[in-house]
C-alpha cells in the first residue's frame, strides 16, 4: 500500500524511498490512451549503483578542474612573467635598474594632470666629463661608472624624490612637496658634495663633474615635453667656465630661446631668396696714409628683424655656424659684396677693393675654392678688387690645410688680410709662411695711443715686423687725430675706423667715394 500512495494522480513523479534499509527511486509514469487514464507503470532503481557512478563523475570533474586550474595558472604566471619581464625593458633603465625616458614621461603626465596643492619640481643632471671618460676607457667601464652614479644619488634623495635615467649621462629627479628654492638649492649643494668624492672603479677614481637645472611645475607646463624642453633649455645655458654649475629656468631663457628661433628662421630665407630686406651690407671705407686715397671698403654683414631690431654680428653669425648655415650664408655675403664691387667698378672706380670676412668653416670646406670658381660674378676683373679676411683662431688647429686653401685662392687673384692681429697666437716666424698680404691690427693696440706714451707702444715694431717679411698694415678703429698722426709716422699703410666714417649702407658708401674723390 505504501508504493500506491500517489499513484492515482495523472502526473509522472520520482521520489527517493528507503525500504527495508535499501535507498531506491521511485518513477511512477501515469498510463493514458485516447485521454482515459488506463493505468500507472511504476519503477523501483537501486541507488547503490547509481551513486558509484555518480561519484565517479564528480571524481573525474574535479581532477579536470584541478588540471584546468593548474594549466591557467601556469599561462598567468608565464604571461605574468613575460608581462613583468616587458615592463622592465619599457619602463625601466638596463643598466641602472632606474625608471626610464618612457615611465618619466608617463610620470610627468600624471603629475601634470592632478591639481598640484604640493610645489613640485625637476632637476635635470647632466654629467658633463662621462662621454669623455667612455671614450677613454670603453662602454663596460662607463656602465659600471653610471651604476655608480645612480647609486650616489639614491643614497642622497629623500624617499618622495623619485630618480629617473633619461639617456647617456643625464638624471632627472622629480621632487614632490617642497617649500621654496631655499629647500631646492640645499638639495642641489648637497647632491655636488657627494659627487666631490671621486667614484672608485677598479684601480681608477673618477670625478663626476655634475651640472643640474632646475625646473619648477607650474601652471604654464601642460605637457611634459614643455617640462624637459625647458630643463635642457635650463642646461644650455650653464656654460662649462662658470663656477656655479646649477641654473634655475627662467622666462628670459625661453625668450632667448625664441629670439634664436627667429633669428635662425629669416637666415634661412636669406639663404632662399625668399628675403631680400632683413640682411644686407654695409662698407666701412679705408684710407691710404701715403696716398690720402680712398683705396677700398671693408663689407660688414648686418641684419635687422621685425620686431627684434638691429641683431649684432657676433650673434647672428655664430647662431649660423652652430646651426651649420654658415658657408651658405658666407657665400651670400661673397655675391653682394661682387654686386657692390660691379656697381663700383661701373661708376669708373676701378683700383677700388672689398674685403669681405670669410669663416674658418668656409675655409675648412673642400668645395670652397671650387664654388669661388664656378662663381659667375667673380668675374677677373672682380677677383683682382676682392679681398678676403680671415681671423687668426683658424689657423690654430688647421694651419697646413688653411694655409694651401689661401694659396690656391691667392692664385685667383683674391687677396688676403689676417684679421685682428696682436690678439690671438700668430709668431711673426709663421706669418712669413703663411700666404697672406696684409695684417690688421686690432681696435685694442690702437685705443692705446691715447693714453699710452709712445715708447711703451709697440705697434711700431709690429709695422716694422710686418713690413719686413713684405705685408702691408691695416689699422681698425682709429677714431681720432692723434691715432692717425702716430700711425702715419711709424708707417702704417691704411686706416679705417670712424675718424673716416662708420660703416655706410651701399649707396652712401658710393656717395662717400665720389665726394672724396672730387
Amino acid at each position: 500500500n505504501e508504493f500506491l500512495v500517489g499513484i492515482e494522480d495523472n502526473e509522472s513523479e520520482v521520489q527517493r524511498q528507503e525500504i527495508d534499509g535499501y535507498n531506491f527511486f521511485r518513477v511512477s509514469v501515469p498510463i493514458i490512451s485516447e485521454n482515459e487514464k488506463l493505468g500507472t507503470l511504476v519503477l523501483h532503481w537501486p541507488t547503490d549503483k547509481l551513486d558509484a557512478e555518480i561519484g565517479k563523475i564528480i571524481r573525474f570533474g574535479i581532477i579536470v578542474f584541478i588540471i584546468i586550474i593548474l594549466i591557467l595558472g601556469s599561462i598567468l604566471y608565464y604571461a605574468y612573467r613575460k608581462n613583468k619581464s616587458n615592463i622592465q625593458i619599457a619602463y625601466y633603465d638596463e643598466y641602472t635598474g632606474l625608471r626610464n625616458n618612457k615611465y618619466l614621461s608617463d610620470y610627468l603626465e600624471k603629475v601634470l594632470r592632478n591639481p598640484r596643492k604640493r610645489n613640485k619640481a625637476i632637476f635635470l643632471l647632466n654629467f658633463k666629463s662621462f662621454k669623455t671618460l667612455e671614450m677613454t676607457y670603453g662602454f663596460s667601464y662607463g656602465n659600471e661608472i653610471l651604476k655608480k652614479i645612480a647609486n650616489k644619488i639614491r643614497k642622497t634623495l629623500d624617499s618622495d624624490e623619485v630618480l629617473f635615467r633619461i639617456d647617456g649621462n643625464r638624471f632627472v629627479v622629480v621632487l614632490d612637496n617642497y617649500d621654496d628654492q631655499k629647500e631646492l638649492n640645499r638639495l642641489v649643494e648637497k647632491l655636488i658634495r657627494s659627487f666631490e668624492i671621486p667614484i672608485k672603479q677598479g684601480p681608477e677614481l673618477q670625478y663626476a663633474d655634475v651640472q643640474v637645472a632646475i625646473v619648477e611645475i607650474q601652471d604654464r607646463h601642460t605637457s611634459p615635453d614643455k617640462v624637459l624642453q625647458e630643463a635642457i633649455l635650463t642646461l644650455s645655458h650653464i656654460k662649462d667656465s662658470l663656477v656655479n654649475q646649477v641654473a634655475f629656468f627662467n622666462e628670459d631663457m625661453q625668450k632667448s630661446l625664441q629670439r634664436q628661433d627667429k633669428i635662425i628662421r629669416v637666415l634661412r630665407k636669406v639663404i632662399d631668396g625668399e628675403d631680400t630686406e632683413s640682411f644686407y651690407l654695409e662698407f666701412q671705407p679705408m684710407l691710404d696714409l701715403t696716398k690720402n686715397k680712398i683705396i677700398g671698403f671693408e663689407a660688414l654683414a648686418r641684419l635687422r628683424i621685425e620686431k627684434l631690431g638691429q641683431i649684432g654680428p657676433d650673434e647672428f653669425i655664430a647662431l649660423a655656424e652652430e646651426k651649420l648655415l654658415i658657408n651658405e650664408l658666407g657665400n651670400h655675403i661673397i655675391l653682394l659684396a661682387c654686386e657692390f664691387l660691379k656697381k663700383i667698378q661701373d661708376e669708373g672706380f676701378n683700383e677700388i677693393t672689398v674685403a669681405v670676412n670669410i669663416s674658418g668653416i668656409q675655409l675648412l670646406r673642400e668645395d670652397f675654392v671650387k664654388n669661388l670658381h664656378q662663381n659667375l660674378l667673380l668675374s677677373d676683373k672682380v677677383r683682382n678688387s676682392m679681398e678676403f679676411e680671415i681671423t687668426e683662431s683658424v689657423l690654430l688647429d688647421h694651419y697646413s690645410q688653411v694655409n694651401e686653401t689661401l694659396e690656391e685662392i691667392k692664385k685667383m687673384g683674391i687677396a688676403i688680410s689676417l684679421d685682428d692681429f696682436g690678439t690671438g697666437f700668430s709668431s711673426f716666424s709663421r706669418l712669413a709662411e703663411l700666404n697672406i698680404d696684409t695684417v690688421k691690427i686690432d681696435k685694442f693696440f690702437i685705443d692705446k695711443i691715447s693714453d699710452t706714451t709712445e715708447r711703451e707702444l709697440i705697434i711700431s715694431d709690429i709695422i716694422s715686423m710686418a713690413h719686413k717679411i713684405g705685408l702691408s698694415v691695416v689699422a681698425e678703429g682709429v677714431e681720432d687725430e692723434q691715432q692717425k698722426s702716430y700711425l702715419k709716422k711709424y708707417g702704417c699703410d691704411i686706416i679705417q675706423g670712424y675718424l673716416l666714417s662708420k660703416p655706410l649702407p651701399e649707396e652712401s658708401a658710393i656717395s662717400f667715394l665720389r665726394r672724396y674723390e672730387e
